[in-house]
């Protein structure tokens, strides 16, 4: 599948100035979590392009479309409305409701929002690609949350790391991303 960046770069520079408009009410640091951080829009679309086509390189053209993505810490959902696009089913969790509820509204039937707490989350091994941008505040609990995905991802799955490489995949994981990938891609062996 073709995938058309300079839409997506628009989409999401949109999506990007309405977040910060947004963000002054509801992005504050607790002591467990970040408020809303801005992500490049072009380093993440590259790279979910290029775990695109390794997906499709490894089990051919029409697996793509049955991918299943999550988001971890979504916000209002703006990188899954880049799986979406790349006809991935996508879902995000995050811990504010009203970031959710903005989501839900801005992006209408993309994707399942799921209100929870990462570190409480059960269903990990549901899907094939994950991704985070640094959701915990602090390296102990960033730990603990790259532990859980560690041992809950099934295996097989891919983790997009987006952020400080302080918390390796180590065990039972190899980096599929190259010197020239911008973001940290593992994949959990089968």
């Amino acid at each position: 599948m073709a995938i058309d960046k300079k839409h997506i770069y628009k989409l999401l520079e949109i999506i990007d100035r309405y977040q910060n408009y947004f963000r002054g009410s509801n992005s504050r640091v607790t002591k467990k979590h970040y408020g809303y951080i801005p992500a490049s829009a072009h380093t993440t679309v590259d790279t979910l392009i290029r775990v695109n086509d390794y997906i499709m390189s490894k089990k051919g053209d029409d697996s793509f479309r049955s991918v299943k993505f999550l988001d971890i810490g979504c916000g209002i959902g703006n990188v899954m409305l880049i799986a979406q696009y790349m006809s991935w089913v996508a879902s995000g969790i995050d811990r504010r409701k009203r970031s959710l509820a903005t989501g839900k509204k801005l992006l209408g039937g993309v994707g399942e929002f799921i209100y929870g707490d990462i570190l409480k989350f059960r269903r990990y091994r549901h899907y094939d690609v994950l991704y985070y941008y640094q959701p915990m505040h602090g390296d102990g609990l960033m730990q603990k949350l790259v532990d859980k995905l560690a041992k809950d991802m099934k295996e097989g799955a891919i983790v997009i790391v987006n952020g400080a490489d302080d918390f390796k995949f180590e065990k039972n994981f190899y980096k599929i991303s190259d010197n020239d990938w911008q973001l940290l891609v593992y994949q959990k062996e089968a």
